[in-house]
């Protein structure tokens, strides 16, 4: 059992190279959709909930950028020494990844709740469609754990 557990720890923190970009490992589709949807860490019970979009814009590149937001179930303080580092967002059997950007997201006293990180430079999948989105989280021993959001939309802003 120990081994089995330290096998997945080496396998989620492990990373890759992408056209040079540095990535997280990839993960196989069916084991990110066999993920669970909330997780208890720190004592607390972790939901994710996103905001994903293609930005139209003119002079952007219109590549997928999400806004991920890991909460607690409760309402109450999200726990200071928990953090994410990675995304995985599955469309049907595709599946990009990234490492979170170094983005600073102000907390927001009105939702102490929450911790929030962005990606960008996805794909260039349409506006409307559902997505699985997991992110990799870790707790205040620094140990990884999966947490999946589903059936994600992709927004456009107007």
């Amino acid at each position: 059992m120990k081994t089995a557990v330290l096998c997945l720890a080496v396998f989620l923190l492990a990373g890759c190279k992408d056209n040079g970009i540095e990535t997280p490992m990839p993960i196989p589709v069916d084991q990110l959709l066999a993920v669970p949807t909330s997780l208890r860490v720190e004592g607390k019970s972790l939901y994710l909930a996103t905001d994903i979009w293609r930005n139209f814009m003119p002079g952007s590149r219109s590549t997928l950028i999400a806004l991920i937001f890991v909460s607690t179930a409760d309402s109450s303080q999200f726990p200071a020494t928990v953090s994410a580092d990675a995304v995985w967002i599955v469309y049907y059997s595709e599946v990009w990844s990234s490492y979170f950007t170094d983005e600073q997201i102000p907390p927001d006293p009105q939702r102490p709740d929450r911790y929030a990180r962005f990606a960008r430079g996805g794909p260039l999948w349409e506006p409307g469609v559902k997505v699985d989105v997991i992110v990799r989280v870790y707790d205040g021993l620094h140990m990884p754990h999966l947490l999946r959001a589903t059936e994600q939309s992709i927004g456009a802003p107007e």
